[in-house]
């Protein structure tokens, strides 16, 4: 299993694959993680460390150099070659670039010669044109689409096409074999600092509306990954469309167990949205991911400010009420948790939902922690428990099951409790 960039691999194919090599360590399995960075910076923990062997690439040795020079730059005379190689320093990216200056015979940059420096010179001299689809292309970040360069920028598909096919000649950007976005060629910045030097060319202005055309494109083109398109269009000034891909990636870090992300990723969006349904949802999303991890308090805050956004009966309001009395009756707050169930009987039944499936597991909590047999409406008057049949009978359908089914399931699990 090949990680490219380890840094940006998610919490939860981290996990599985750490589970994977503990529990197989007599099998042939390898994971080969590629960062810039140390791994244990970003993800402590992971990986069993009397099976991780780390390898820190040195820089080329000077004969390595050498070779790469001159075979970069083969007309180069004896003390162009050495000079490149004490610039170099190792670095093959800066040897390249030193040795295609030495090559198109470019007179080199003012101040020292860093990397960054031979890039923005080299990049200035291309011409207008092919700087205006480059800089449409840093929008997208490292990959982009000749579509979406043609988008940007007013010009025609098969011109943009036939523009970055020139920058793929002069070594700036590389077609790709495949791309994710059906019907769409795509193309990588040859490195990082190429398009991160690009990039920083843009006024403000330029990267807003940049974003937020690339946002609408990609949304339009079928994009699928939830955080890129939240992200061009919180740069773009867009932040209720970007509070909306927040929730549909908050929900789907959620369905992976990843809690931690998703209390991260809804809290962004929530400083993204405005008042209302997708901001309650948002805090709804955060609070199960603090419930999950054993944040009660956090969770029950969170809980009352999503109910003061989402519009009663609704499913998204029915499943952040019946939370609450979870957490209330996990945090010992029984009087707090009996208030929740007698607002969630006022409401009547909802519609078939999350909402449906978590009041059958709010009133199964009450059924298993206080000893009421399944079959029984749990309501209160007065601090006084009467019971009326109404909860499991009315939500076992809900979820596909017949009412016995449902209170044998319910017995079971109080007996492997006993």
């Amino acid at each position: 299993v090949v990680l490219e960039d380890f840094l940006w691999t998610d919490a939860p194919s981290l996990r599985l694959l750490d589970a994977a090599l503990r529990a197989s360590a007599d099998r042939p399995l390898v994971v080969l993680a590629l960062a810039r960075l140390e791994p244990a910076q970003a993800f402590g923990g992971l990986w069993p460390e009397t099976m991780a062997q780390r390898l820190v690439l040195p820089p080329l040795a000077a004969r390595a150099a050498t070779e790469l020079a001159r075979r970069l730059s083969p007309h180069a005379s004896d003390s162009a070659i050495a000079r490149i190689v004490r610039e170099g320093d190792g670095n093959p990216l800066l040897l390249e670039e030193l040795a295609r200056a030495e090559r198109e015979d470019r007179p080199p940059p003012s101040g020292p010669r860093t990397l960054a420096a031979m890039l923005h010179a080299r990049l200035d001299r291309v011409a207008p044109e092919l700087r205006l689809v480059l800089r449409a292309a840093s929008v997208f970040g490292k990959t982009f689409w000749a579509g979406g360069v043609a988008a940007l920028t007013g010009v025609e598909p098969k011109a943009a096409e036939a523009r970055l096919a020139d920058l793929a000649a002069a070594e700036i950007v590389v077609a790709q074999a495949e791309s994710k976005l059906a019907g769409e060629r795509a193309f990588v910045f040859r490195t990082d600092l190429a398009r991160e030097a690009t990039y920083a060319s843009l006024t403000e202005s330029d990267r807003v509306l940049g974003h937020r055309l690339a946002g609408e494109w990609l949304e339009q083109t079928g994009e699928d990954d939830a955080l890129v398109l939240a992200g061009h269009f919180e740069r773009g000034g867009d932040g209720e469309r970007a509070a909306r891909h927040h929730l549909r990636a908050a929900r789907r870090a959620t369905a992976a167990c990843d809690f931690v992300g998703a209390a991260i990723i809804a809290s962004v969006g929530v400083a993204c949205s405005g008042p209302g349904p997708v901001r309650g949802a948002l805090h709804l999303l955060a609070a199960e991911a603090k419930q999950w991890r054993g944040s009660l308090d956090d969770a029950s805050e969170l809980l009352e400010r999503a109910l003061q956004e989402l519009s009663a009966g609704g499913d998204d309001w029915t499943s952040a009420m019946a939370l609450l009395g979870l957490v209330e009756f996990r945090r010992g707050h029984r009087p707090e948790s009996e208030i929740v169930a007698e607002r969630l009987l006022a409401a009547g039944r909802p519609a078939r939902g999350v909402g449906a499936s978590r009041v059958l597991e709010f009133a199964s909590a009450l059924v298993l922690f206080r000893s009421v047999e399944p079959g029984t409406r749990l309501s209160w008057t007065d601090g006084v428990l009467r019971e009326e049949r109404w909860f499991v009978p009315r939500y076992a359908e809900d979820i596909g099951g017949s009412e016995d089914a449902l209170a044998d399931a319910l017995r079971a699990r109080i007996a492997a409790d006993v």
